[in-house]
């Protein structure tokens, strides 16, 4: 019979347990507060916690228990401790922990990817730098949160393209970059290809004239009878090709 040998229960001081910024969630007093007034010992959740090798230990999953625990005066906390091999090993675990849970945005999971290395997750990250934006929950510019959008537009291999026209002709606008804008341009491109460098100074020029409020009110009204990413995708269609007497081909 298979046992368990990745690693130990222990009780583990309260006060020896540190969490890392650059992986782990925001905590959120809300959470907190309603684990708090729900604590029972007996459904209390056992950390996971990674030891590194020069003995610290890091909370992978658990700090808002943690963070009760520490509130309601415990000393010691059961945690569930594994040998790890720095914040990248840590970041994994935190990833597969909070994959399908409920409350974990797309954001924190993009931050745990790019900790642990993922060539798609630091491919995105340097394309949104290079026009100075970063992936953050943050709602205002130069922040940007559609992380799913983003990362189809990748996979599509038009996101370089995508950010670089959305920088520039919508740049400072806090509604910029949304889902429906980058995956409205993600299919205009899908459908009629990459531009040239003449292109694509002409679609800026286009879409410069027009706010991204505008361009997400006609998606909508167009989304009713089509696929989402197909309604946007015809407006940006509107915008790039209207009154040419000769329009690009599919």
């Amino acid at each position: 019979m298979k046992k368990f040998n990745s690693f130990t229960l222990e009780m583990v001081p309260v006060d020896k347990l540190q969490s890392a910024l650059s992986y782990q969630r925001l905590l959120l007093k809300s959470h907190s507060k309603r684990i708090k007034n729900e604590w029972d010992e007996m459904a209390a959740a056992v950390l996971t916690v990674g030891r590194r090798l020069d003995g610290t230990c890091w909370i992978v999953d658990g700090q808002h228990s943690h963070a009760v625990m520490q509130e309601l005066g415990y000393s010691e906390a059961p945690c569930k401790v594994f040998k790890s091999d720095g914040q990248e090993h840590e970041a994994k675990i935190f990833r597969i922990c909070n994959r399908d849970r409920k409350g974990i945005t797309r954001v924190e999971l993009h931050r745990a990817l790019k900790i642990e290395g993922d060539e798609t997750a630091l491919a995105i990250d340097a394309i949104m730098r290079e026009h100075g934006l970063e992936i953050s929950c943050g709602s205002a510019w130069p922040n940007v949160k559609c992380v799913e959008a983003l990362e189809r537009c990748y996979k599509k291999g038009h996101l370089p393209e995508v950010v670089s026209i959305l920088a520039t002709a919508w740049h400072g606008l806090d509604d910029a970059f949304s889902a429906w804008t980058v995956r409205g341009l993600n299919y205009y491109f899908n459908r009629y290809g990459l531009p040239d460098d003449k292109e694509h100074r002409l679609i800026v020029k286009r879409i410069e004239k027009e706010l991204p409020s505008r361009v997400v009110a006609r998606g909508k009204s167009l989304a009713a009878e089509d696929r989402t990413g197909e309604a946007y995708g015809k407006v940006f269609e509107n915008i790039i090709q209207k009154g040419r007497r000769t329009r690009i081909s599919e």
